[in-house]
């Protein structure tokens, strides 16, 4: 009885180690196993980042005479002012974004002249040609965001008044100049 039981347990593993063998070649030829899928991604928009040049006004230590009238301690014939340009961002996102900055002196007058032109016929070019303003460094300089640049005007009092009149009409008043600071070329990194 032990042989026959033997040779029933024998022949069951020989059933079900036969059925695994066609199993697994079954399983080899299963089909349809991959897929194909499209992946998208929305591209955002860049917008304008928002910049400041922040400039103060400068004011001179000194008084400006013409040429050979200067004492070199109160008076002088040559006044230099040195005006900090700070290039800073208001949003984020800017950061090593570089330009150039162009400085140009836009208008020139003296304080007084509304006053004096009706009553003595001066204008502004009779009086300006007195003086000479001079960008001496800083123009065309490049800057980063974030970072400062020192701009240095000259301002020469080189032609002395051509009549008592103009003497008159500049004598103790005070020269005016706009100085307008633009950054352009703006190169973004």
């Amino acid at each position: 009885m032990k042989k026959r039981s033997l040779l029933i347990v024998m022949l069951v593993m020989l059933a079900l180690v036969t059925s695994g063998f066609t199993y697994a070649f079954w399983a080899a030829s299963v089909t349809g196993n991959n897929d194909t899928a499209v992946g998208s991604v929305e591209i955002g928009q860049g917008s304008a980042v928002t910049t400041t040049v922040l400039v103060g006004d400068e004011t001179s230590a000194g008084l400006l005479v013409p040429t050979g009238y200067q004492n070199g301690t109160t008076t002088f014939n040559q006044i230099t002012l040195t005006f900090d340009v700070d290039w800073t961002a208001d949003a984020s996102g800017a950061a090593g974004t570089t330009g150039t900055l162009v400085v140009d002196v836009v208008e020139t007058s003296f304080d007084i002249l509304d006053d004096l032109d009706v009553t003595t016929g001066l204008t502004d070019v009779q009086i300006d040609a007195m003086f000479d303003v001079v960008v001496t460094s800083g123009n065309n300089a490049s800057m980063t965001i974030g970072g400062s640049q020192a701009v240095v005007i000259t301002i020469t009092f080189a032609n002395e008044p051509a009549s008592s009149a103009i003497y008159d009409a500049v004598a103790n008043g005070t020269f005016v100049f706009d100085v307008t600071f633009t950054l352009g070329s703006i190169v973004l990194p």
